[in-house]
């Protein structure tokens, strides 16, 4: 038996499609054999079970996934049992234990995605300062030293764009400052104006949370929050930015273009939405 228990906040009826959905998806013989639903005092519950076929026990895993949910908090507890054919006593739990990993996934994602939150800035601050001080490595490519006028700089708008549509955004998770964008709407590449397109004009992530999954959850968090009507996402990367690159291609990003920041030679990609 393995067991794996979480309290965190989020739409209910949300996470409970959301969860469902990837847990299916993430077991090619993943199945939901039942479910029970009832509301108690205003505490939503459901019960899932879901069973797949466990290759290393050679036999069927199953799991019971408990989920409740009053106003905005949720509770989920998944057991999983199976997973091995001795008579008297278990081999090995790791039919088990794999298993519950297609649930521990996807509810440590669901949380850094609704932990995340964007906060429109104007100006620079101390914070967003001493944020762009720690991320020594982006601005070494760069050849950049950092002072407070050059990143002011940085947040001006190209001539000619609406500036209410320029958002500069410091990204908290967990109430601690974690990533900064910058970013035009109705910005296209090569300087066209286009209402359906949307340029980050910059995004990093303290590089001390990095290879954590923060930076594709913000991403992913800031995709979900545009109206309906952009369809496509623009940015430029450092050619030899190597980590850079390998993190908007995880993400979907395309090449569309090979072009110059200046001297520094950049890859412009998109994706279409």
């Amino acid at each position: 038996m393995a067991k794996y228990t979480k309290s965190f906040q989020g739409n209910y009826n949300h996470f409970l499609k959301y969860i469902e959905n990837e847990i299916i998806q993430g077991s090619m013989s993943a199945t939901i054999e039942d479910r029970h639903q009832s509301v108690i005092n205003n505490v939503q519950c459901t019960i899932l079970v879901f069973e797949r076929y466990s290759y290393i026990g050679g036999n069927r895993v199953s799991m019971n996934v408990t989920i409740l949910g009053y106003q905005d908090y949720i509770e989920l507890i998944a057991i999983t049992a199976g997973g091995s054919q001795a008579t008297f006593f278990k081999v090995n739990t790791w039919g088990e234990e794999a298993f519950l990993d297609k649930i521990i996934d996807p509810v440590e994602e669901y949380i850094k995605k609704n932990m995340i939150e964007f906060y429109r800035i104007y100006d620079v601050d101390n914070e967003l300062y001493e944020f762009c001080l720690r991320q020594k490595g982006y601005y070494q490519l760069e050849n950049i030293v950092i002072t407070k006028e050059v990143l002011r700089e940085d947040m001006n708008i190209p001539e000619g764009y609406d500036k209410k549509k320029h958002y500069c955004q410091k990204v908290y998770i967990d109430h601690q400052m974690t990533a900064y964008i910058d970013y035009q709407c109705g910005y296209r590449y090569s300087m066209q104006h286009d209402d359906t397109y949307v340029w980050i004009g910059l995004f990093l992530v303290d590089e001390n949370k990095h290879r954590q999954g923060f930076g594709k959850a913000i991403i992913q968090s800031f995709i979900n929050q545009l109206d309906n009507h952009y369809n496509h996402v623009q940015l430029a990367c450092i050619e030899y930015n190597e980590k850079g690159m390998a993190f908007w291609q995880s993400l979907g990003f395309y090449k569309i273009a090979d072009s110059h920041f200046g001297e520094i030679p950049v890859v412009v990609f998109q994706l279409d939405l």
